[in-house]
């Protein structure tokens, strides 16, 4: 009861637009970039109590033409080259209506450009997260802790002054009815 999909791609955009290093409040156009690729996705059942979802990514995506020909060829920013995904989930207890289990997945960004004039790199990270859910007919309860291990990352980069931290370990829990 798995699903597996392979796909390629090669994208040409126009005119797209990219942080500007300089000053920060404002974007620069490149003339166009290519984004070539290939994507991983895995999902679906390993037992009636057990589901999966993974998936992996490879993209080389930069800037083919612009006016400022030092900005052909480079990277473009804050898209790596690779990153993945895995979440999977247990149900500890399954009845026909309620059921209690677990979860937890990771995060994977490889490094990738902190600029269009590729001046500066954003290193890998990797996120783990977990999970606990239970429902009782129309009751869904769902407690999950992001970031487990307090890991500390760029999310996104605008220039070397100006980067997005991640968020830090955090709880979230939700309580839904449905009728």
């Amino acid at each position: 009861q798995l699903g597996v999909t392979l796909a390629g791609f090669r994208t040409l955009r126009g005119n797209v637009l990219v942080p500007d290093s300089i000053n920060p409040d404002y974007a620069l156009q490149v003339g166009r970039a290519d984004s070539t690729g290939v994507e991983l996705d895995v999902v679906g059942n390993l037992t009636s109590r057990w589901q999966l979802i993974a998936n992996a990514a490879y993209i080389d995506a930069r800037v083919t033409r612009d006016t400022d020909a030092g900005l052909e060829g480079n990277r473009l920013p804050n898209v790596p080259y690779c990153s993945s995904a895995f979440w999977t989930r247990y149900d500890l207890i399954q009845q026909c209506c309620s059921n209690l289990g677990v979860a937890a997945g990771m995060t994977y960004v490889g490094h990738r450009a902190g600029d269009a004039e590729n001046s500066y790199r954003l290193p890998s990270y990797t996120r783990w997260d977990t999970g606990l859910y239970a429902t009782r007919g129309p009751l869904r309860l769902s407690l999950y802790a992001e970031n487990l291990f307090h890991a500390w990352y760029v999310v996104s980069s605008r220039n070397t002054e100006r980067n997005l931290p991640g968020a830090p370990f955090g709880l979230r829990g939700v309580a839904s009815w449905t009728y």
